[in-house]
């Protein structure tokens, strides 16, 4: 047995040669050689089988912070846009409010700081724009209420700083060119309709207070 591999059921007294091959049927009748074959290791997967990217994602963005609310609400119907935006930083309210039906613009914008408010209010149809953009600072107030029907404009734009009141119709369309800053405040009683129509050139003020 010097230098031999005895199989299994082989007897003690039997002797190996060195480099015998067993097939099955000696390996069942306990005779001729066993060698021993060594497990080799499982490939790794080669193209990181397990994780697959995800193509949706866009890089530096933050859409809708926190959404939340009563009952019935719709918050923040489509929200996308480029890179490095910040868009819905805050939506909530009552019951039956619609906020934010469409939100999306451009590198760099900050659509809809906080977006609030009581039961049946309707805030912030669309909000768009290109880069720079600042639009829609606050948006809230009591019940019934229709707030910037539509928000949008060049670059640089501040529009819309505070709206608030109950019962009113305020900002109906609001756009300009580049550098304009439009609608600083709108407030007001029940039942009043302001600003119809904003907009303008470049560098304009429009509308300091309204109220």
């Amino acid at each position: 047995m010097v230098g031999g591999i005895v199989s299994i059921g082989t007897p003690a007294s039997a002797a190996a040669t060195p480099n015998d091959t067993v097939s099955i049927a000696q390996a069942r009748t306990g005779t001729g050689t066993t060698q021993a074959h060594h497990l080799l290791p499982e490939k790794p997967c080669k193209h990181n089988c397990n994780t697959k990217p995800n193509k949706n994602t866009k890089p530096g963005n933050t859409q809708g912070g926190t959404q939340g609310g009563g009952g019935g609400n719709t918050q923040g119907g489509t929200q996308g846009g480029g890179g490095g935006n910040t868009q819905g930083g805050t939506q909530g309210g009552g019951t039956g409010n619609t906020q934010g039906g469409t939100q999306g613009g451009g590198g760099g914008n900050t659509q809809g700081g906080t977006q609030g408010g009581g039961g049946g209010n309707t805030q912030g149809g669309t909000q768009g724009g290109g880069t720079g953009n600042t639009q829609g600072g606050t948006q809230g107030g009591g019940t019934g209420n229709t707030q910037g029907g539509t928000q949008g404009g060049g670059g640089g734009n501040t529009q819309g700083g505070t709206q608030g009141g109950g019962g009113n119709t305020q900002g109906g369309t609001q756009g300009g060119g580049t550098g304009n800053t439009q609608g600083g405040t709108q407030g007001g009683g029940g039942g009043n309709t302001q600003g119809g129509t904003q907009g303008g050139g470049g560098g304009n003020t429009q509308g300091g207070t309204q109220g």
